[in-house]
């Protein structure tokens, strides 16, 4: 009986709970808006099938203080873009003087071309102004003397975080920032065809700031700063022909973490290039490389701790757009961790040596993983291929611990060396019908391969010379 009264009870608060939250949402005309508790209101949607056109959004909606536009209230997806366009001509929004709060995404994609920032807004949200009107540029009318918000050369800016948060032009933009300016909001220049001189006083670009951009002046090339020291996912993703080999040196100078997705099947003009991560680079972060258009050849320099999870995976479905796709890989003594996935699927070129060094070094005869490398993920190198069929060997040097699943499955007719230090195999670790392992007598790697099936031998003795030299 006790469990019966309850579960009724239970019942009954989440049935008032439900009718609360369904009783603290109203739709008015054009808006639906949630009530604050103050006496104002935030709008969460706009009804643009039944607008007429411009957009003044009142003060009070149903005796209440219209104080926030909310997140994605007034967003429109590509068809409903295309519709309103052939409704009416680009609309004009004007905002009450007690908005205080523009929030993420709020007029995305809305065809707007004109709009009011009021002297009461102290908060705009990242994509808030990302409009795609008719007209291909936007307005946005900032009131004198507002003490947070200003325009130069129609492009909006916050005077606080001195951040540049907009561009008047909505497909393109071609703008010089001005000196000062610290940091590029997320989302300014996605999708964007862009030319752009960036001061050295800016030192932080948000999350997908260029997602998608495009630079098709090849002879007019971006401006980077040097003095980056915060970047955030996704910021240079999905580029085309917006990033060289000299702007990646030039954004890598001073920062600490390359993060997730940061340069996510980027597009560099040229069908291949070269990346120098300095150490002053702690770590690469996951996917940071991954599904590149280009070639890579890359060089990690000692300082550089950890390459993340799929960090330069080529992912399964993948089509290079342009040519061969290969890689070459130089990481500097010092690196500790090669992450989950993190060359899966990519092609090693073989096919030109280089001098070895004590280091991961793609050459005509293989690669060599330092000792500092404790440990090596899961499907690391699963599916590498090389773009020569030739001798291959792989040499793990004193020092590397562990190697995970999967981690050299897939990659065919190649010779491992593992030494003594390593004290953890995953399962399905070797492509066992191809591989071959070089392995100390007695060791974890011997028995793994006597477990396993898979083919091994001794390290080959050098031949004693001693006698040359004795008296």
């Amino acid at each position: 009986m006790k469990r019966i009264v309850a579960l009724i009870t239970c019942m009954i608060m989440l049935s008032s709970i439900s009718a609360f939250a369904a009783s603290n949402t109203r739709t008015s005309g054009l808006y639906t808006y949630e009530f604050k508790g103050n006496g104002t209101l935030r709008i969460v949607d706009f009804n643009w099938e039944a607008s007429q056109g411009d957009i003044y959004i009142p003060s009070m909606i149903d005796g209440y203080e219209v104080d926030i536009i909310g997140e994605r209230a007034f967003e429109v997806n590509e068809s409903e873009n295309i519709f309103l366009r052939n409704k009416y001509d680009d609309v004009l929004v004007t905002l009450p003087n007690t908005i205080t709060s523009i929030e993420d995404f709020a007029f995305h994609n809305a065809p707007v071309t004109a709009i009011n920032i009021p002297l009461k807004t102290q908060s705009i949200g990242v994509g808030a102004l990302l409009v795609k009107p008719q007209s291909e540029r936007i307005n946005i009318n900032v009131f004198s003397g507002h003490e947070k918000y200003a325009t130069i050369d129609g492009n909006l800016y916050n005077k606080q975080k001195r951040e540049l948060i907009a561009t008047a032009d909505t497909t393109s933009a071609e703008l010089t920032i001005p000196d000062g300016i610290r940091s590029i909001a997320a989302y300014v220049f996605e999708n964007k065809s862009v030319i752009l001189k960036m001061p050295e006083t800016v030192n932080t670009i948000g999350a997908y700031a260029f997602n998608g951009a495009v630079d098709y002046y090849i002879y007019q090339r971006c401006q980077f700063s040097k003095h980056i020291t915060a970047l955030g996912e996704y910021a240079f993703a999905n580029t085309d022909c917006v990033l060289q080999e000299e702007d990646l040196t030039t954004l890598f100078h001073s920062l600490s973490i390359i993060p997730s997705h940061a340069f996510y099947a980027f597009n560099p003009l040229a069908s291949s290039i070269t990346i120098v991560i300095p150490g002053n680079v702690l770590s690469v972060g996951d996917y940071a490389f991954s599904d590149a258009e280009s070639s890579l050849s890359i060089t990690i320099k000692k300082g550089v701790q950890s390459l993340g999870p799929s960090a330069f995976e080529i992912t399964p479905g993948f089509k290079k757009s342009k040519g061969s796709h290969w890689i070459k890989i130089t990481i500097e003594e010092g690196l500790k961790e090669i992450g989950d996935n993190c060359f899966r699927g990519q092609t090693i070129d073989n096919a030109i040596p280089i001098q070895p060094m004590s280091a991961i070094t793609p050459n005509a005869e293989g690669i060599t993983i330092p000792g500092s490398v404790y440990r090596i993920g899961n499907s690391a190198f699963e599916n590498v291929k090389l773009t020569e069929a030739k001798a291959f060997t792989i040499d793990l040097k004193e020092g590397v611990a562990a190697i995970g699943d999967s981690c050299f499955s897939g990659f065919k007719n190649i010779t491992i060396i593992i030494p003594s230090t390593v004290t953890s195999i995953g399962n399905n670790a070797f492509d066992a019908a191809t591989v071959t392992l070089v392995v100390n007598q007695g060791s974890y790697a011997e028995a793994y391969a006597i477990e396993n099936g898979i083919t091994y031998k001794y390290p080959e003795s050098a031949e004693d010379l001693s006698w040359l030299t004795d008296p």
